[in-house]
């Protein structure tokens, strides 16, 4: 009896199936334990001597629903109950007198490399 190719042909059973924390296909149906994150343990299972694992599962891989908002909040000072500043847009003129005038712009040179083809 070979151990090799005709006997993977006769495996279709699942072992594992999708994990509910997760949602890796790794969790064990009789184990009743994921082997990725560890579910149903209240602690994620990590170890520390994979470097592309900790990478993939990092804080940032994922949606990030509370802390994005707060870096936000951390970029402006964590300010609550204000009005945002003005970003500094146009400026109330108290005199009149000071009005800039519009400058006329002269025309370009014209280079004819980049006229277009059809006119």
């Amino acid at each position: 009896m070979t151990k090799g190719t005709s006997s993977f042909g006769k495996r279709h059973n699942k072992t594992h199936t999708l994990c509910r924390r997760c949602g890796r296909s790794s969790y064990h149906i009789q184990k009743h334990t994921c082997s990725s994150c560890g579910y149903p343990a209240k602690r994620k299972r990590i170890f520390q001597w994979s470097v592309k694992s900790i990478r993939r599962r990092t804080t940032g891989t994922g949606r990030m629903r509370h802390l994005k908002l707060v870096h936000r909040r951390f970029r402006n000072g964590f300010r609550e109950g204000v009005t945002a500043p003005r970003k500094g847009g146009v400026k109330a003129i108290a005199n009149p007198s000071t009005v800039l005038t519009p400058v006329i712009a002269r025309p370009r040179a014209v280079c004819f490399y980049h006229l277009p083809l059809h006119q």
